[in-house]
């Protein structure tokens, strides 16, 4: 809600967690985790598991780590990876162990770093769902021992796009302040050789930061050295450093009354474009020379402890919290809340949203550029995401800040770690800008492939097999002990299985982070649940279907659905013959003229007695139903022939073509059009004699409400020029027709081709179908000339009727 919250240390108690009530007041919120991880010693919040909440990560004691997952709110839940994390050599009771986080290989996936004060730290890679792999063995890493290490600091020193790491010691290790490490990718770092960081006194550096304090668009190092001068190290941007305290101002002695590794902090405070400091105690003010100015008697700061910059009223300005210990310090109030009431708009925030990244995109670098009125860049910052901050204090993950000057014109560069380039022109002052690495598409494909990630890790796939297995049985003696049995086919049965199966896997990828007992009584409690309520609804439509009736006619199965309507294979209960009932979509019947065409084609379509013409027994209505009753035909349509048995033998497609020429001569001498010739239109009986049906109910003002309807692009490839245009269609439409069926039958092909209607019309008016030879080169030789005379564009051009066509085809 852009209102930070506070996670915070309790010296004789439970840390404390403060929900943040918009900035106005912070109210406490009970963790109740259990296992007294409420008393941790260290903790850090980040999205470990890339779901985008952020995440609690604990340590209790040397032993005991605990990871919470977040949901967005104030809820916690452990995670299911129980081994995730084993800890067995941290340095318990230490309050100096510090949890941080870092994308160290890329790879998307945030990994921790964990400073282990006198022992030797760990690294652990992380796989995106919160499972950790300690890889320090062969990293690189080499620790000084006994030198009471207070944490480390990460930022890209080298800028290269990798993480590198900056160790420093309370207790000089062989001289040196601390150790740099460069990140050479995969989990392999090497010390680079520096005497910068060499001193011949022995100074306790009780914490450091990093970030640009000089605005060259490169990580600077801070150390706090206790009584002694604060250390600024400025980067030439390939990690070479050069000391810059004495120009900075630092020259005199600071002290901190406690060892701590959270004493300084980092933010512009005043908007004005320059980094401040906060450390100990004391507020510098930073300038354009990077020259810091000490500001506690004009700003109201008396606090001394550990600082943390956030904006926590969301008004655009870094307000500060500062806590310390009663041990260290005396009795009293041990923290602070300063809030920041600079009263102007100099200020941007971005909240950046990563997808191949980490979901926070941390260690994403952020470069603001100034322009002046003749558009000369005159000011460069750069900040690293969620980096560079002290071990103890973590910056806000959520967010990050900049101050403006409202003489400059500003745009922004970002770069997030997996590479992703980003630029905002035209900044507003006072804005709040949120920067997706990936656009919504490659965002949501790559949010789910991440989720499938960490249900994967979670789940183990053996067992999740068993689990499947047994639930199929589980289901199938179900239904075989109940009532709905006979009513349930085996591909039915199968079908809907199949579907509680995905479902099951559905559930289990929403549940799984709940834990395994929760996911398993929830995903078998709904699966099994919902599988016999929809099998018993199911049962109860098939009753109530078999009950039904049109007419005298008993209906038992839906065959097939289209534009017209659906056909069902029903009884006649006075003749007990099994027919095809094709029931007219009552849209069609809202036209009056509809309604008049077929109850007068259905008195032809009844005189037809002809043995390769289906036979229509009845076209008549009922108060809710127009049917046309007709033979019922078990052999298939012509298309499933085709496909089935490509190339058919010469004989017997000739045979097919002879057959259907005979039929349509017969509607032809009825004066019948039939317009909606094509193979799923000619049927087979038993003994593969075949069956014209569906004609003279496709005339154009159908046409047009089937259209509407959806249907008409099946039927596209079959039609002729001028039954697209509804001009001059006659019996030479059918002719057409009938040629793209031979031309079918030979190759298995259409002659006309288009990836929509458009385009399909576009064919059959302007394109030559390809030789059927080229698809099937035992085609005799003159067959072709018959399928590309019926095929001419021009009527006129093609056969007068199909008494010629007969004579042609019986000439081979």
């Amino acid at each position: 809600d852009s209102y930070p919250e506070l996670l915070v240390h309790s010296e004789k108690g439970p840390n404390l967690f403060y929900q943040n009530e918009k900035g106005t007041r912070f109210i406490e919120v009970p963790l109740n985790i259990g296992g007294n991880f409420d008393q941790a010693q260290s903790f850090h919040s980040t999205d470990i598991n890339n779901d985008g909440s952020l995440d609690l990560l604990l340590i209790k004691d040397g032993k005991s780590f605990a990871e919470l997952l977040g949901n967005g709110s104030f809820e916690f839940i452990h995670s299911p990876n129980k081994a995730a994390i084993k800890l067995n050599r941290l340095q318990s009771n230490s309050i100096l162990n510090s949890i941080q986080t870092a994308d160290f290989d890329n790879d998307g996936n945030l990994d921790l770093y964990i400073s282990n004060y006198n022992e030797n730290d760990l690294i652990l890679r992380g796989n995106g769902a919160g499972r950790f792999i300690d890889v320090m063995r062969n990293s690189g890493l080499h620790k000084s021992l006994n030198h009471e290490s207070h944490g480390i600091v990460l930022s890209d020193f080298n800028n290269d796009n990798l993480v590198d790491i900056f160790l420093f010691y309370r207790i000089p290790a062989e001289n040196q302040l601390g150790e740099l490490y460069i990140n050479e990718d995969n989990f392999h770092f090497k010390k680079k050789q520096t005497e910068m960081f060499y001193t011949n006194r022995m100074p306790n550096v009780f914490s450091a930061i990093s970030n640009d304090f000089n605005n060259d668009g490169f990580s600077d190092l801070l150390l706090f050295i206790n009584e002694d001068n604060i250390h600024l190290y400025l980067n030439d941007g390939k990690a070479n450093f050069r000391y810059y305290s004495k120009e900075a101002g630092f020259t005199d002695s600071v002290l901190h009354p406690e060892p701590s590794n959270g004493v300084i902090a980092t933010a512009d405070v005043n908007n004005d474009g320059y980094l401040d400091l906060f450390a100990g105690s004391d507020l510098y003010f930073n300038n354009s020379q990077t020259h810091f100015t000490k500001s506690n008697n004009i700003t109201g700061l008396n606090f001394i402890g550990n600082p943390v910059f956030s904006d926590f009223d969301n008004d655009g300005d870094m307000d500060i919290f500062v806590g310390s210990s009663r041990n260290a310090l005396g009795s009293g109030d041990r923290s602070a809340l300063f809030k920041n009431n600079l009263d102007n708009d100099n200020f941007l925030k971005i909240k950046l949203i990563g997808s191949s990244s980490n979901k926070n995109a941390v260690g994403a670098k952020i470069t603001l550029l100034g322009y002046d009125e003749n558009n000369k860049l005159i000011y460069k910052t750069q900040r690293q995401n969620s980096l560079g901050s002290n071990p103890m204090n973590q910056a806000d993950p959520t967010s990050v800040h900049f101050g403006l000057s409202p003489r400059l014109k500003y745009k922004l560069k970002i770069s997030f770690p997996s590479g992703v380039a980003k630029e905002v022109e035209s900044i507003s002052p006072g804005s709040i800008i949120t920067i997706y690495e990936l656009n919504l598409i490659e965002r949501i494909y790559t949010d789910f492939i991440k989720s499938l990630n960490r249900t994967y890790s979670i789940v183990n796939p053996f067992i999740e097999i068993i689990k499947i297995l047994i639930l199929v049985v589980l289901l199938y003696l179900g239904i075989s002990i109940s009532f709905i049995k006979k009513y349930l086919s085996r591909k039915i049965t199968s079908y809907l299985i199949i579907f509680i199966v995905l479902l099951y896997l559905i559930v289990l990828y929403s549940t799984i982070s709940h834990g395994q007992l929760y996911s398993i009584a929830y995903s078998y409690g709904s699966t099994i649940t919902l599988f016999f309520v929809f099998a018993f609804l199911y049962a109860k439509i098939i009753e109530k279907n078999e009950s039904k009736f049109i007419s005298h006619y008993k209906l038992l199965e839906v065959i097939g659905v289209g534009g017209m309507g659906k056909v069902l294979r029903a009884i006649d209960t006075n003749t007990k013959n099994v027919v095809a009932l094709k029931v007219i979509n009552p849209t069609l019947l809202k036209d009056e003229e509809n309604q008049k065409r077929l109850s007068a084609e259905g008195e032809i379509l009844s005189s037809f007695h002809h043995p390769n013409i289906i036979r229509v027994f009845e076209v008549a209505k009922t108060p809710e139903h127009v049917f046309i009753a007709m033979e019922y035909l078990a052999g298939g349509t012509l298309e499933e022939f085709i496909s089935k048995n490509h190339p058919i033998d010469f004989a017997l497609a000739k045979e097919f073509l002879l057959q259907i020429c005979e039929g349509l001569i017969t509607i032809h001498e009825k004066k019948v059009i039939h317009r909606d010739l094509k193979s799923t239109n000619i049927m087979f009986d038993k003994e593969m004699n075949v069956r014209i049906m569906d004609f003279g109910l496709s005339k154009s003002p159908l046409v047009t409400t089937m259209t509407s309807l959806g249907t008409v692009l099946g039927t596209l490839g079959f039609v002729a020029p001028e039954q697209v245009t509804n001009i001059n269609v006659d019996h030479r439409t059918d002719i057409f027709s009938f040629g793209v069926i031979m031309y079918q039958i030979f190759t298995n092909q259409l002659p006309f081709k288009g990836e929509n209607e458009i385009a399909l019309i576009h064919s059959i008016f302007n394109t030559t179908p390809a030789d059927p030879n080229e698809f099937n080169p035992n085609i005799p030789d003159g067959i072709k000339n018959i399928v590309f005379r019926c095929l001419e564009k021009n009527p006129e051009n093609r056969y007068n009727s199909m008494v010629e066509i007969k004579k042609e085809l019986n000439r081979f």
